[in-house]
């Protein structure tokens, strides 16, 4: 009877663990495609049901940098506010999702990073040369007002 209790007890638990498993994966595999279709709307449910915005892709890239890689305007604006994701995260190149949305000039972005405290001032290139580099003067003025060191070195 002992022998039975148990076995009935882990044909239980290997079923909920598949069952939790493959949900999972539907999660994740819905939560990528939904940032390539730039669907906002499917992510920010995947978010309300706890699933993690610093999720990586199967190449390792966090959510936030594959949103705006793909772009997806949308789903970035949506990471870039969401408060559990980490916004100072890196690609390869060392580049934060701060960077690459003052290089596009992309002021709104810049400005949600900003508020969900973005390192304004990380150390060799920064956002600010970012900017510069692609001649985007309202991203280099908001990021001067919000503390930007101007002579910092590269």
């Amino acid at each position: 009877m002992f022998v039975f209790n148990n076995l009935k007890k882990s044909i239980v638990l290997i079923g909920f663990l598949s069952f939790f498993t493959s949900s999972f994966a539907g999660a994740y595999d819905d939560f990528f495609r939904a940032i390539a279709a730039d669907d906002a709307r499917t992510v920010q449910g995947l978010l309300q049901r706890g699933f993690d915005p610093n999720t990586v892709n199967p190449q390792g890239v966090p959510a936030i940098l594959q949103a705006m890689r793909v772009p997806a305007p949308k789903v970035s604006e949506l990471l870039a506010g969401w408060p559990k994701t980490q916004v100072d995260v890196r690609n390869a190149q060392d580049e934060s999702p701060l960077m690459l949305a003052a290089l596009r000039g992309q002021l709104d972005l810049v400005k949600k990073l900003v508020e969900h405290d973005a390192d304004v001032n990380k150390t060799g290139w920064t956002p600010l040369h970012y900017a510069a580099t692609g001649g985007h003067v309202p991203v280099i003025e908001y990021l001067l007002d919000n503390s930007a060191y101007i002579d910092a070195e590269s």
